[in-house]
């Protein structure tokens, strides 16, 4: 326990590092707080993706190792299902690939679908556009997490707090539940 809580911390202090691209000033990211990419998310490192608004962790309900097992977000725990580990894409400096640290399967939208509200699934990872991610830092230091094939934003159902509710992709927008903290 206290070498991943050291690995957490190293995480998040590399994750303090900030760059600001030259699309940093959106409408939704004025709207939000500035908007900035990180300078390079930690690698390999297991994190928990916890949603602003609700505070609940992102995971696989019950740590179904299922292909196609629906992603929700759930009270945050010591449970594998909650832990996951940002991949770089070979070619490319700011997406990365999000694998489950608990099933090795990576957070993907089904089917690659362009639909908004579309609920997210784990699926062994590939080199598809849709299992690829980016992180837009914002000035309170949380994310929005854009997905590379959509440009939509990881978020929560309809804002919801509870337990089960399921992470969908939606355009990006100043919604707290469309916000990420990663650590």
């Amino acid at each position: 326990m206290k070498k991943i809580a050291a690995t957490l911390l190293a995480g998040l202090a590399l994750m303090a590092v900030v760059a600001t691209p030259a699309s940093a000033g959106t409408a939704a990211g004025n709207a939000a707080g500035k908007a900035s990419r990180a300078a390079d998310p930690p690698n390999g490192v297991t994190l928990k993706f916890v949603n602003a608004w609700s505070n609940k962790c992102m995971n696989i309900p019950s740590g179904s190792t299922a292909q196609g097992a629906k992603i929700t977000q759930f009270t945050c725990g010591t449970w594998w299902d909650h832990y996951w580990v940002l991949e770089p894409e070979p070619l490319s400096s700011s997406f990365y690939r999000i694998r489950n640290y608990g099933t090795n399967q990576c957070l993907a939208v089904p089917g690659g679908s362009m639909e908004r509200g579309i609920q997210l699934i784990q699926w062994p990872c590939g080199t598809y556009e849709d299992h690829h991610w980016r992180f837009v830092r914002h000035a309170d230091g949380k994310y929005w997490v854009i997905n590379k094939h959509s440009g939509q934003c990881l978020a929560v159902m309809g804002g919801d707090w509870a337990d089960n509710a399921p992470v969908i992709q939606w355009p990006c927008g100043s919604w707290r539940d469309h916000f990420w903290g990663i650590g």
